[in-house]
């Protein structure tokens, strides 16, 4: 058999570079100069540093911990199984919510 493949530091960070960049930047920067304006570099940039905080506990989790999943896997390793069904109850009927209510904008400003 042969040796199983194994992504790098620099594909892992260009994996994640091309998904930021192609999620945010591309599709909404009409849209974040409509609302900022000239600071719409501001923007991207404290959006960068928020994302930055929110998945830094999982760079450091998946360095201590090698599992095969996501969110999932974590929560199911770390505190059980029941806890992992409540993970995914809370992430369905937090995402039905803003299905309910439509429209971002409306949310968020």
């Amino acid at each position: 058999m042969s040796k199983p493949k194994k992504l790098s530091l620099v594909s892992l960070v260009a994996i994640a570079a091309g998904q930021v960049i192609g999620a945010g930047v591309v599709t909404l920067i009409g849209p974040a100069i409509g609302v900022t304006g000239m600071s719409a570099w501001l923007a991207y940039g404290a959006a960068v540093i928020v994302g930055l905080m929110s998945v830094l506990p999982f760079i450091f989790l998946s360095s201590a911990v090698v599992l095969e999943g996501g969110e999932y896997s974590i929560v199911i390793e770390m505190l059980g199984k029941k806890s992992s069904w409540d993970l995914c109850c809370c992430l369905y009927f937090s995402n039905i919510r803003f299905i309910i209510n439509g429209n971002f904008n409306r949310i968020l400003f």
